[in-house]
This record gives structure tokens, C-alpha cells and sequence, in this order.
């Protein structure tokens, strides 16, 4: 602060208000606290005010973190819970921004305009898509390097606030990996409604697992899916098995309104040559296309309870733990 008021501005910019009158018994670690908490609640710490230190939430110096860190700022300040209604329906946009943001044209704001207004600052970024917002944080890095004292200190802003609203959207946010998987049968679509994630971060569950670490009792979810018609109606192996001199094969090809003009065989990939509609019906949902089995809770319930007892057989063998250690 005292650097900011020799720097940038003077004693003459400067006006005191008071803000809480403390008794005179109030201990320097109470003072300090009380201290903290107006800086969090006023959202003071710099590069949004002048503040350096925050001990109630582990900040030394902000102007460190903003700098260097994968931390952001932003995320220490409190957070205000606003309740919105909509009317009739309608839900806001919140890329509504997007369309017309230009980031040379944010920059060029930011350093010419004399003063900034935080919460349209705030709106902009939090309303353009992530593409859009990663530009604004690569180019607020590029030009600290050459920004004077007070340009600065708006870059690191929109950094900090940039990359706040980047790892809200999952970038840079490292999602724990299990190396286990629980192998579920794809017997029919029922299979999708079943939410094993809910189902092993339930307390009950977890409580009764017994191992302590999450990487475990959490695994990743794998779906054992059925093969795909392409190996049915089509016959690569036997072709290949079979080969023969292609000039030595007959054929009627030269009979056929689909043969190619080149090859002189048929090579087409309009299906209507095929006489037989249900197979031309399955050729068309493509060589990808699985068999669709009914639906049935049932048969559902008993591929899930499958690969429960699968997947506790396999840390049962692994970990040499009784397999009655799993039965709760």
C-alpha cells in the first residue's frame, strides 16, 4: 500500500472511513482475524485491492499468487449467494457475451479506460465461452511483462479472475484417477439409468468397504458393450483366408445395373441392391450398429450386481482380504 501511494498515486487520493470500532482490550491476533475478515468480505487483496496478506486463508502474498500460482485470489474472497428468479421460463444465457467479444478490444479498454468497473469486468468474463476466456488469460500473461505499475495491476486482475473462471469450467483441475474398474455388462439401456458413481460415494458404502482410500472403493466405470453386426455381414476373415486370383473368379457382375464402369464389378454403396429389406434396414444403421436387447430392469440389476461381485473378487485376490469382508 505504502509503494501504491508512492507510485501510482499520493496522500491526496487518499480517504479514511471507518468500518468497525473495536474495544481497547481487543488482542492483536483478534484485531488481525477482524482484519482478514473486511478484506475477504470487501474483496481487498491485491491485484482487486491493496491488501497483501491474508492469514485466515493462507494468503502471504497475493501479489505472489496471482503472479506465479495455480491458486487463484478470487477464490478466497467470500462468496455471495445471490437467489435469481426467472419468469415464464426463461433461463439467461450465460455465453451471451461470446458473440460479440473481441479480445483485443477488451484489452485495449482495460489499458485506455481511466477507471474499471469490476462488475461489468466480471459479467464479460463469466459470460464468454472457454475458448474465448483461455485468449484473455494467455494475453493478460504476455503483456505484464512490458505493462507499467498500474497497467499491471489490471492484468493480474483479469488473470487471476480469468483463470478462476477456467478451473470452475475444469481446466487445469487434475480429477482424481482410480486404477481400478468395475466392468459392467451392456445387456440393455437400462444399464445407463444406474448411477455407480452415487452408488459407491454413498457414506453407507463407503463405510462399509474395507479398505480406507477412496482410489479404491471408487473405481472407474468401464461397460462391457456386445459386438457390432460388422463381423456378421461382412467376411474379411474368409476372404482373406480363401484368396485366390480375382482374374480366375467368375461372376455376373456384367448383368448388374450396379456394376462399376471401371472395375467392371459391383461396387456401390447404394443399398437398394439388396432384395432382402430387413437386412437392408440393418446394413443402413451402418457396420457399427449393435443389437439392441429389450429392456429389463431385471437382466439390468443382475449385470450390475455381476460386476459388484467381480470387481470385489479382484480386490479380494489382490489385496488378499477374505472375500466376507465384502459382503455388507
Amino acid at each position: 500500500m505504502r509503494e501504491h501511494f508512492t507510485e501510482v498515486h499520493s496522500t491526496d487520493n487518499l480517504s479514511i472511513m471507518p468500518i468497525a470500532l473495536l474495544p481497547d482490550n481487543t488482542s492483536l491476533k483478534e484485531r488481525e482475524d477482524i482484519e482478514d475478515t473486511w478484506m475477504l468480505k470487501l474483496n481487498t487483496l491485491y491485484p482487486y485491492g491493496l491488501n497483501l496478506r491474508a492469514k485466515k486463508v493462507g494468503v502471504m502474498d497475493s501479489s505472489n499468487l496471482v503472479m506465479i500460482s495455480k491458486d487463484t485470489v478470487y477464490s478466497k474472497f467470500n462468496v455471495v449467494k445471490i437467489s435469481r428468479h426467472t419468469r415464464g421460463g426463461v433461463h439467461t444465457n450465460q455465453n451471451g457475451n461470446s458473440a460479440t467479444f473481441c479480445t483485443d478490444t477488451f484489452f485495449d479498454n482495460l489499458v485506455n479506460n481511466p477507471t474499471i468497473d469490476f462488475h461489468s469486468l466480471r459479467t464479460t468474463l463469466a459470460g464468454i465461452k472457454k475458448v474465448q476466456l483461455k485468449m484473455v488469460y494467455i494475453q493478460a500473461i504476455s503483456q505484464t511483462s512490458s505493462a507499467n505499475t498500474e497497467h499491471l495491476h489490471r492484468l493480474l486482475l483479469v488473470k487471476d479472475l480469468a483463470w478462476f473462471y477456467l478451473r470452475r469450467m475444469g481446466v487445469g483441475v487434475k480429477k482424481p484417477k482410480s486404477n481400478f474398474f468395475l466392468v459392467v455388462n451392456y445387456v440393455n439401456k437400462h444399464v445407463e439409468y444406474i448411477n455407480f458413481r452415487k452408488i459407491f460415494s454413498n457414506s453407507d458404502v463407503s463405510a462399509a468397504s474395507p479398505f480406507k482410500s477412496d482410489n479404491i472403493s471408487a473405481p472407474s466405470i468401464s461397460y462391457h458393450y456386445p459386438k457390432t453386426i460388422r463381423s456378421k455381414v461382412l467376411n474379411y476373415k474368409e476372404a482373406y483366408d480363401n484368396y485366390c486370383d480375382p482374374n480366375t473368379l467368375s461372376c455376373d457382375c456384367n448383368s448388374s445395373a450396379y456394376r462399376d464402369s471401371h472395375h467392371k464389378h459391383v461396387i456401390t454403396g447404394d443399398l437398394s441392391f439388396i432384395k432382402d429389406v430387413r437386412l437392408r434396414t440393418l446394413l443402413s444403421k451402418g457396420l457399427n450398429y449393435r443389437d439392441q436387447a429389450p429392456p429389463s430392469v431385471k437382466a439390468a440389476y443382475n449385470a450390475a450386481k455381476t460386476a459388484v461381485n467381480d470387481y470385489c473378487k479382484n480386490l479380494s485376490d489382490r489385496y488378499k482380504k477374505p472375500i466376507v469382508m465384502f459382503t455388507e
